[in-house]
């Protein structure tokens, strides 16, 4: 099989697993599809987008489905760096937590120009 076909079974199964998490009290079938995406993703050294990586708890494979299988919480560093504040996302089956970033993140570039260019260009466009 080649990539495009293993990207869109992995697509599949992870919208089946989503389905199976929201619908049903049972997640034995949907934390087995979770788990064969990561299987396909390391046999085939595939890349699983960043949004399916967030929404699977890495350490059992269940799909967070927030208010069941996921609790949210946000924690708040200090007022002087706000870039340092996360959301707190956390496992209600085997309790691993995951952090990330409260804010997107800032485009990188070599001397930073193009950055302060596109920004002037926008800040025209809202006037």
């Amino acid at each position: 099989m080649n990539k495009q076909d293993q990207h869109s079974r992995m697509s599949y199964l992870y919208q089946a697993s989503m389905l199976l998490g929201t619908q049903t009290d049972e997640l034995g079938l949907a934390r087995q599809y979770a788990s064969t995406i990561r299987s396909i993703s390391q046999k085939n050294v595939l890349r699983v987008h960043p949004h399916i990586k967030r929404t699977i708890c890495k350490r059992c494979d269940t799909p967070f489905v927030y208010g069941k299988t996921c609790r949210v919480s946000y924690e708040i560093s200090s007022a002087k760096k706000p870039e340092l504040d996360r959301v707190l996302r956390t496992c209600a089956v085997c309790g691993a937590t995951k952090r990330f970033s409260d804010r997107p993140a800032k485009k990188r570039t070599k001397q930073g120009q193009v950055a302060q260019a596109e920004l002037n260009v926008e800040q025209q466009h809202t006037k």
